[in-house]
This record gives structure tokens, sequence and C-alpha cells, in this order.
């Protein structure tokens, strides 16, 4: 653990042996992210690592993995979960994508979640990729159950 000083105009320098364990390079962003009252710093990846990833993603998700990460960790895993999901396009629940979960619920018998889920990637271009077994029989979904 090293100590780090605030200059006047609150910046940090982060020590070389942190910058070279995590790869980071001169003017690379990092989320800044209030946690248990300390601050934690995480790196966000340049956006040519990302391309394809994590494409559409819309809020109900983030509430669904914040929580299940608070569940079976701590808040800090679920903040850093949250953060690096942000670095995709988080996309807000409007009325085409509400009508749109909507349809496709009736249509998959999918929870009201899930089905907003499944409507942003369809609206997205994206394939779906999870372990729910809600989606085990939807088409153009990527199930793979989970490993015992």
């Amino acid at each position: 653990m090293e100590t780090l000083t605030i200059s006047p105009k609150f910046q940090v320098v982060i020590p070389k042996s942190i910058r070279k364990s995590l790869r980071l390079s001169p003017g690379q962003k990092v989320q800044a992210v209030l946690y248990a009252n300390r601050i934690e710093l995480i790196p966000l990846e340049p956006a040519k690592h990302m391309r394809g990833f994590l494409k559409g993603i819309d809020t109900a998700v983030l509430y669904e993995v914040f929580k299940r990460v608070l569940q079976q960790r701590d808040e800090g895993d679920a903040l850093r979960a949250v953060a690096v999901m942000q670095q995709g396009t988080v996309v807000d629940l409007d009325a085409r994508l509400a009508v749109t979960a909507a349809r496709l619920s009736l249509d998959t018998r999918l929870p009201m979640a899930d089905s907003v889920v499944l409507a942003t990637a369809g609206l997205h271009g994206a394939t779906l990729w999870t372990q729910d077994a809600d989606f085990k029989r939807v088409p153009g979904v990527r199930y793979r159950p989970r490993k015992s």
C-alpha cells in the first residue's frame, strides 16, 4: 500500500508499480467511484478494445446486475460491475423499447425485465448471451447453462 499526496488542484500521481500492473497509459480514462468512505479508480478500456462489447445495455440490466452482485458479494464489486457496464451504451427505457418488450413478453412468456433485455438487444442488433434459464428456448439468444 502506498500513500499519495493530494495536490492543491486535487490531483494525485498513481505510483509507477500500480500504473505498470494495470497497464495504464497517459490520457487513459478512469472512472472514480465513491464507495464506503473511499475513492476507487476503475480503468476504462480504450474504445478500440471494446468493439462490440456491451452494445445497448438497458437500465434494467444495470439494476439486475448491481442487485445480484450486491447479494452475492459486496457493494464494491457491484459498483465495479456497473462501472464496466457503463463503458458500453446505456439505453433508457423509452416508449418504443417498452412496447417492443411488452410484445416480446406476450410472445415468449418472459418476465418484464427479461423481455426488456431481449428487446434492447434486438433493437440494437446485439446478440444476447445469458445463463438465465428463462431464455433457454428463445430464438436468437445464446444460452449457456451454468456449470455446476
